[in-house]
């Protein structure tokens, strides 16, 4: 386990927002470095298996009425030149992802940037299991040795986002569990 699950979660007060989430605040969970075999030896890599951390909530209609529950976001835009002003198509079990307007929930899909919207929170996991994978491979040579070559892995996400309201006590444990989680 990481270091990160002992750190405390981080919310913002402001006159505009009594409290946020900012999901950039909570550490993730890293791989760990490769060191490339030598041809004659024998790849070593993690375990496929990943234990996850045990569920706030028992029972599965509980958790099906917790992922129901609306929650208000902020998707942060992206620093990307010609970004676009919405997410890309999110979806759970072939539903769109759906926003609370006055006339009710509306199936929409994608997703706006930069302004405050309620959705649910199936949706925000959708979000914050988005993440990408950067790999780097350092090669290290030593006179008279074969190469070794060690590959770094670094998780980010890809949509980062601030949780602005979430009614339910166990929403922000849920988030920042679900945020260090190794994609």
């Amino acid at each position: 386990m990481s270091a990160a699950i002992n750190e405390p979660i981080v919310l913002k007060k402001g006159p505009a927002r009594k409290s946020e989430l900012d999901s950039r605040s909570v550490k993730q969970d890293q791989k760990s470095q490769i060191k490339m075999p030598e041809l004659d030896e024998p790849l070593e890599h993690e375990p496929l298996i990943v234990v996850a951390e045990p569920s706030l909530v028992k029972k599965d209609f509980e958790k099906l009425a917790f992922n129901e529950e609306a929650v208000s976001i902020l998707i942060h835009r992206s620093g990307e030149r010609f970004a676009s002003s919405v997410t890309d198509y999110i979806a759970v079990n072939g539903k769109p992802a759906e926003m609370l307007f006055k006339n009710g929930w509306v199936p929409i899909g994608y997703l706006p940037r930069g302004v405050v919207i309620t959705t649910k929170r199936k949706y925000l996991e959708r979000l914050a299991a988005s993440k990408k994978d950067e790999v780097r491979t350092n090669v290290v040579e030593h006179p008279g040795q074969d190469p070794q070559n060690l590959v770094d892995r670094y998780t980010t996400s890809t949509l980062p986002f601030s949780l602005i309201e979430d009614k339910n006590p166990l929403g922000a444990e849920w988030l920042s569990q679900l945020l260090r989680q190794q994609g």
